[in-house]
């Protein structure tokens, strides 16, 4: 009898287990696909915000047949509005950013002056049953009076007397890293996109010395300053738990020298090559990091690419440009 007692109720007990696993899996699974769905949010922003810091750049730097009316520009932002993202004036970041009452830091807006468009966007995700509230505030650079733009002209990046048979280099003519700096780790790690035999290899011009090469260079940086609380808490509970930024770079390349050296048929010729980038920091807007140094106060905070550095193609010499390193919102200034 308590054979058949204690049978039953382990069977009791197994049911009741597999009952509370069944029952959990639907919120899990709701979590996840809540989740994804916000990532999926966040890469449309992203790449809309590319589209509209591509036009100003390609503006900049005289590239765009026709300028842009302003329409183009005012569809994309509807794009965005359509994600949910809500444009800021600078009054408005004031506001909603700024309060005296709290440690965290918080933003102090310059008066505005056309070079940076302020963004927010706000939304929930779920992390084992805690539902957190995070707002993503970008400041997306759009013109050259800020310190979120770089430029530099004529910078020499390669010189030699006797100059460099340009078809023996190759794929090596020029290899080009993006350091990046992830907390306390720094790392050089190669730009997504930029192939050196496709950027600077011309078969045009493979019987020519090269002498001498100088780069023009122009960026235009975008930062995410990621705030979160506990759903349901008011904004000055906020804490600006993490920071990222992605760089759009536009570089383009001049090299002067001599076709066919040495021979009657000599002369001198002058040809160049431009390439334009999207370069993310690794963990740009990251949410599960942003709630990582939420729950974590020693959690990683930042995910920055800090400088690029040039090299020629045998590493003898480099150019290092420096990308606005802005750790802190009260940085930004025009």
């Amino acid at each position: 009898m308590l054979k058949k007692l204690f049978s039953l109720t382990l069977s009791i007990m197994l049911l009741s287990s597999l009952s509370s696993v069944v029952s959990a899996s639907p919120d899990q699974s709701s979590e996840i696909k809540s989740n994804q769905e916000i990532e999926s949010t966040l890469q449309q922003i992203n790449q809309i915000m590319d589209e509209m810091t591509s036009i100003k750049l390609d503006e900049m730097n005289n590239k765009s047949l026709v300028a842009d009316d302003g329409s183009k520009m005012a569809s994309l932002e509807n794009e965005l509005e359509s994600l949910g993202v809500k444009k800021l004036t600078p009054n408005e970041v004031q506001t909603n950013y700024v309060n005296e009452n709290v440690t965290n830091p918080k933003v102090v807006v310059p008066p505005s002056n056309g070079n940076v468009n302020w963004y927010e966007y706000r939304y929930t995700s779920v992390r084992s049953g805690v539902t957190y509230a995070v707002q993503n505030l970008y400041a997306q650079a759009v013109g050259p009076k800020t310190n979120l733009y770089i430029s530099g002209d004529g910078k020499q990046f390669y010189s030699s007397s006797t100059g460099v048979f340009l078809k023996d280099l190759g794929v090596n003519l020029a290899n080009i890293y993006a350091q990046k700096l992830v907390g306390a780790v720094i790392a050089k790690i190669p730009v997504a996109g930029w192939l050196p035999y496709e950027l600077l290899y011309n078969t045009n011009i493979s019987n020519a010395t090269v002498n001498r090469s100088t780069m023009n260079y122009s960026g235009l940086s975008t930062y995410c300053y990621t705030y979160v609380k506990k759903d349901g808490q008011a904004d000055n509970y906020a804490n600006l738990t993490f920071v990222s930024n992605k760089v759009d770079l536009s570089t383009t390349y001049v090299f002067s020298g001599i076709l066919n050296a040495g021979t009657s048929s000599a002369t001198t010729f002058s040809d160049g090559t431009s390439k334009k980038v999207v370069d993310y920091a690794e963990n740009y807007a990251n949410i599960e990091k942003a709630i990582d140094a939420y729950i974590n106060p020693s959690a990683q905070k930042e995910s920055i690419i800090s400088q690029y550095i040039y090299y020629n193609h045998d590493k003898t010499q480099n150019y290092i440009v420096a990308t606005p390193y802005i750790t802190l919102p009260t940085q930004v200034i025009y």
